[in-house]
C-alpha cells in the first residue's frame, strides 16, 4: 500500500539515529505532520527495538483506538495483530503485537505492577504539552528508569507546541523539530463579547460559516455534555435547511457514533465536540472551526475530598490545536467566540493536572515502584501540600502506613483500573460477600451516569444511590437509558473479572437483603472515609427541602434527596462537586446508619468527654461523644460532677451573663463600696477581687448558676472575711446609722459619689455630728414632714446653727402641729410613726394629708 507522504517522513532517519544516540527525544513536530502514526511504526521497525514492544501514551481513549486503527489501516495490517490498542476495559492486542497505543492511566497502572517495564523497548508520550497527571508521572519514572536500570529503554516525547528545546533540556534528551503539512487556517474573533448563551453563539457561527461559503466539515468546540447537547438542539433546524449530518463526539459516546462522527464522509457534517478532539485525532476535511474558547476543568483542592469542575479559558497552546483541526487537509477558517484581546490576555500553555489534582494514584504509583517524588525529574514538581494530602487518605483507605510504606492491600488494589478509594470499596465488598452490588454501583459512579436522565435530557436534582441502582435492575418505574444500561453492565462484569483474578478472600454473600445492605454500606464507607457527612439542623426535613450537611473534612455541602439520608441523619457523598464561595454540590449520596458506621471505622472513631455549659439549664455538663473526624456520631449529657475543673468554664459563663445571673446585683453594689471605704481606701478593683476569690471557692464546689443563688454568694463573702475586717466594715461603712431612741436610718452608697443617709428634720434632734464614711465625711439629706428635702449637707452641726433658725420659722408656720425645738441639737428625740421609706400607697396619702407626728 503506498502511503501518502507526510513531513515527518523526512525526519524519520534522523530522528531514530538521536534515539540511538541518546535514548531519550522530544519531537516538537506541527499540526499535521503525522507524528502519531509514523514515529510510532518506525520505533517499532526500527532493529534496536525489535526484541520489545513499542508502547504509545495517548490523552484519551477515542485517540488511541483511531491511532491505532489509522496505522494498521496504512500499513494495511489487521488492527489487534502486529498493531493493537488497550484502553480501560478494552484491549485489541495479541501475542505478536508489536505496537500498542494505550492511554496514559494504563502504563501508571502497568508501573505499579512491574516497575521494569519488562518487554517494552520504547515509550512515546504523545501529546505531551496536555500536561494530563498521568503523563507527567510516566515521563518522571520512565526517565528514572532508563537512567537507574534500564539504559537500553528509549522514549520520545511529542507535541505540537509545547516548549521542545526547554523540555530536552530538563530531562537532557535530544531535541528536532518538523515543520507540518499546516494549510493556512483563518482565524477571527469576535469584535466585543457576547452575552448570548453559548449554543446560541454556536448556532450564529455555524450559520455565519455556511453562509460564508464553507463546504467542508464544521468542527465545534464546547466544554461539557450538556454544552453538546444544548448547541445539537439549538443547530438542528439549521443543519436540515443546508443538509448537514449533526454528530456529537466526546469520550462517553458508543463506539459506532464516534466512528460516524469521525469517518470520512461525502455528506457534509457538523460534530460538535468536546476537547477528545483537540489532538491525536485526525478528522478529514473539517474546513472550519468554532471555537467556545471553553474547557472543562477538574481541580481539588489539598486536604479536601471534593473536587471542582468549571469551564475555564483555554490556553493559547489549545486554542492553536483547536484552530489547525481546519489546516490539515486544505486552507481552513476558525471562528472563536472570544475576542481578541482576550486571547491574548489567555496563558500560553495549560496549567499542569499535577499542581490541582488529587495525587492519590501518583502516590500510589511511587510507593510500589520504590521511587520518591523528591528524587525524580519532573515537568513541574507535584506540590508538597497536595502529597501530603494524598498520603493522609492512602493512610485513611490502608494502603501505606504511617512511614509510607505500601501494605499488603496496596499491590492488590493497584491491580484494579480503579481509583484507590474505587478499589478499596471493591476489596472490602468482595471480602464481605457483596461484590455484585459494589461492581455495578462502582460502575455506574465511574462512568458517571444518571439513569434518571434521558438521552437528551437536562441534568435533575441529586439522587440515591440505591435509586439508581434500582432503576438498573428494571425496579425504578420509568426505564432508563438503554445505552447507559448496557455500558454500566459491561464496566460492572469486567470489574468482576478483575476482581476474579485477585487472590481475595470472598465471604459468602448475607442472608437478606437488610445484612446486604449494610456490608455494601460498609464496603462503600471505607472506600470514602472523608465523604461522611451529616445533616446540620434539628427541624424535620420534608421531601423538596434543601439539605444542609456538615462534611467528616470540615466543609459543607447541599443536597435536596431526602432518600440519601439515613435515619440518624447521616449519609454518604458519592458524587458532588465543591464551588467557589458556596458549599459542595451533591449529585449523588446514599444513606449511612450509625451501626456501619461504627462497623466501617472501629479503629479511628474516638471516644471524648468534655465540660459544657448549657445556656438553657444554666449548669454546666459532662458531654460523652463519639467523633469520627469532625462529625459527631453520638452524644450524651449529665450533670458534671463538682470540682477543680469546673471553675474556670463556670466563671467564664458568670462573665458572660453577668452578676445578675448569681447575686443580687444592687446588693452586691452596695457591699462593693462599702469594702471599699472601709477596707481598700475607696478602691474597688480591691473588693471586686474579693468576689472573684468568692465565686472561684463557690465554683469549685457547685456546678450551676441555679445553686450558686442558693448559695448566698454575698453572704459567703461576707463570711470570708476575717473578724476584724467584719468589725471594721461595720464601724467604718456601716449598713445603718444607730440615731438613738430606736432610730435606725439606711446608708446609702451611690456610684462615684459620697455615702448619705436620708431623714426627717426630727430623725437628727439631739445629734450634732455624724460619723464618717471611710475618708469622707457622711453627708445627710434632711426632709421637711412632706418628705422633700429641705437641705443636704455634711456639716450637721453648721446646719443646725445657720440655717435651722430661718427654717424654722417657715416650717412651724406651714406645719403647726409639728415640734420645731429652737435647739434641736439638744432637743429630746422625736419618732415619726410613718418614716420616709413606707410603702408607695403611704407615700402618696402623705403627700395629700402630711406625714402625722407622734411621741416616743
Amino acid at each position: 500500500m503506498t502511503l501518502t507522504p507526510l513531513p515527518i517522513d523526512g525526519v524519520l532517519p534522523p530522528l531514530l539515529r538521536a534515539l540511538d544516540q541518546r535514548r531519550r527525544l522530544v519531537l516538537e513536530a506541527s499540526t499535521g505532520a503525522g507524528k502519531t502514526t509514523r514515529v510510532p511504526w518506525a520505533l517499532a521497525n526500527h532493529p534496536p527495538l525489535r526484541g520489545g514492544q513499542v508502547v504509545v501514551l495517548e490523552p484519551r481513549r477515542l485517540a488511541a483506538r483511531l491511532a491505532a486503527e489509522r496505522v494498521a489501516h496504512e500499513q494495511g495490517l489487521s488492527l489487534g495483530r502486529q498493531v493493537g490498542y488497550a484502553v480501560r476495559f478494552e484491549r485489541r492486542t495479541s501475542a505478536g503485537t508489536r505496537l500498542v497505543f494505550i492511554t496514559e492511566a494504563l502504563l501508571t497502572r502497568r508501573l505499579q505492577q512491574d516497575p521494569q517495564l519488562r518487554g517494552i523497548s520504547a515509550v512515546v508520550l504523545d501529546e505531551i504539552h496536555e500536561r494530563h497527571l498521568h503523563s507527567d508521572l510516566a515521563l518522571a519514572l520512565i526517565d528514572a528508569l532508563q537512567r537507574e536500570q534500564r539504559p537500553d529503554l528509549y522514549w520520545l516525547a511529542m507535541s505540537a507546541t509545547l516548549d521542545g528545546e526547554a523540555l530536552a533540556q530538563r530531562f537532557d534528551a535530544a531535541w528536532l523539530r518538523c515543520p507540518g503539512r499546516q494549510y493556512p487556517v483563518t482565524i477571527e474573533h469576535l469584535s466585543q463579547p457576547s452575552q448570548q448563551p453559548l449554543d446560541r453563539q454556536v448556532a450564529m457561527g455555524v450559520r455565519q460559516l455556511l453562509r460564508a461559503g464553507v463546504r467542508g466539515h464544521v468542527l465545534v468546540f464546547l466544554p461539557s455534555l450538556a454544552q453538546l447537547r444544548r448547541a445539537a438542539a439549538r443547530c438542528q433546524a439549521l443543519t436540515r435547511e443546508h443538509g448537514l449530518a449533526l454528530h456529537l463526539l466526546h469520550g462517553r459516546l458508543p463506539r459506532a457514533e464516534q466512528d460516524r462522527a469521525v469517518r470520512p464522509s461525502r455528506q457534509q457534517k457538523l460534530i460538535i465536540a468536546t476537547n477528545v478532539a483537540e489532538s491525536s485525532i485526525t478528522i478529514d476535511g473539517i474546513e472550519a472551526v468554532v471555537d467556545s474558547g471553553l474547557a472543562n476543568v477538574a481541580s481539588q483542592q489539598p486536604y479536601r475530598s471534593l473536587s471542582r469542575l468549571r469551564a475555564e479559558p483555554i490556553s493559547q497552546a489549545s486554542a492553536a490545536q483547536r484552530s489547525g483541526r481546519a489546516g490539515r487537509t486544505g486552507p481552513g477558517r476558525c471562528l472563536r467566540l472570544y475576542t481578541e484581546r482576550d486571547f491574548q490576555r489567555r496563558p500560553r500553555f495549560d496549567t499542569p493536572a499535577i499542581v490541582r489534582s488529587d495525587l492519590c494514584e501518583l502516590l500510589l504509583t511511587l510507593t510500589l515502584s520504590g521511587q520518591q517524588h523528591h528524587k525524580l525529574r519532573w515537568l513541574t514538581p507535584p506540590p508538597p501540600a497536595h502529597i501530603d494530602a494524598a498520603a493522609q487518605l492512602l493512610r485513611r483507605l490502608h494502603v501505606i502506613d504511617e512511614h509510607g510504606r505500601a501494605t499488603a492491600d496496596a499491590a492488590e488494589l493497584a491491580h484494579l483500573p480503579l481509583h484507590p478509594r474505587h478499589a478499596r470499596a471493591l476489596l472490602e465488598a468482595a471480602r464481605l460477600g457483596v461484590a455484585d452490588t459494589a461492581t455495578e454501583a462502582l460502575a455506574l459512579l465511574g462512568e458517571q451516569l444518571d439513569l434518571r436522565r434521558a438521552h437528551g435530557g437536562q441534568r435533575q436534582h441529586d439522587s440515591s444511590l440505591w435509586q439508581q441502582l434500582r432503576l438498573l435492575a428494571g425496579e425504578g418505574g420509568a426505564a432508563p437509558d438503554r445505552r447507559s444500561v448496557d455500558r454500566i453492565e459491561r464496566v460492572a462484569a469486567q470489574l468482576r473479572r478483575q476482581l476474579s483474578r485477585l487472590r481475595v478472600k470472598i465471604k459468602s454473600k448475607p442472608n437478606n437483603d437488610d445484612e446486604v445492605t449494610h456490608s455494601f454500606t460498609v464496603a462503600m464507607l471505607r472506600g470514602f472515609p472523608d465523604r461522611v457527612a451529616k445533616r446540620v439542623g434539628d427541624k424535620t426535613p420534608k421531601q423538596g427541602d434543601t439539605l444542609t450537611l456538615a462534611l467528616v473534612d470540615g466543609g459543607r455541602a447541599v443536597m435536596r434527596q431526602l432518600a440519601s439520608l439515613g435515619p440518624e441523619g447521616f449519609c454518604l457523598l458519592l458524587r458532588a462537586q465543591q464551588r467557589p464561595n458556596q458549599p459542595a454540590l451533591v449529585h449523588m449520596a446514599m444513606p449511612v446508619t450509625i451501626n456501619a458506621l461504627l462497623d466501617a471505622f472501629a479503629d479511628i472513631i474516638v471516644d471524648d468527654e468534655q465540660l459544657s455549659f448549657h445556656p438553657q439549664r444554666q449548669r454546666m455538663e459532662r458531654i460523652s461523644r463519639m467523633l469520627l473526624g469532625g462529625l459527631v456520631l453520638d452524644e450524651s449529657r449529665t450533670a458534671a460532677s463538682a470540682g477543680p475543673a469546673l471553675v474556670k468554664p463556670l466563671l467564664d459563663n458568670i462573665a458572660r451573663a453577668g452578676y445578675a445571673a448569681v447575686l443580687d446585683v444592687d446588693e452586691w453594689q452596695r457591699l462593693r463600696r462599702r469594702l471599699a471605704a472601709a477596707l481598700f481606701a475607696n478602691d474597688t478593683a480591691a473588693a471586686d477581687k474579693l468576689l472573684t476569690q468568692t465565686l472561684t471557692q463557690l465554683c469549685g464546689e457547685h456546678t450551676s448558676f441555679a445553686a450558686l443563688r442558693q448559695r448566698d454568694v454575698l453572704q459567703c463573702l461576707r463570711s470570708s472575711l476575717a473578724k476584724n475586717q467584719r468589725q471594721q466594715l461595720q464601724q467604718r461603712a456601716p449598713e445603718q446609722l444607730d440615731m438613738g431612741a430606736g432610730r435606725r436610718l439606711k446608708v446609702h452608697y451611690p456610684h462615684a459619689a459620697p455615702a448619705y443617709v436620708e431623714g426627717y428634720l426630727q430623725d437628727f434632734f439631739g445629734r450634732a455630728q455624724l460619723p464618717r464614711i471611710g475618708p469622707k465625711p457622711l453627708v445627710v439629706k434632711l426632709c421637711a414632714p412632706n418628705r422633700r428635702p429641705v437641705q443636704v449637707t455634711d456639716d450637721l452641726a453648721g446646719f443646725w446653727h445657720h440655717h435651722y433658725p430661718t427654717l424654722r420659722k417657715q416650717l412651724s408656720r406651714r406645719y403647726p402641729k409639728h415640734h420645731f425645738p429652737e435647739h434641736p441639737e439638744s432637743a429630746p428625740p422625736v419618732l415619726l410613726k410613718r418614716q420616709l421609706h413606707s410603702g408607695d400607697k403611704r407615700r402618696r396619702r402623705d403627700r395629700v394629708g402630711g406625714p402625722k407626728q407622734g411621741r416616743s
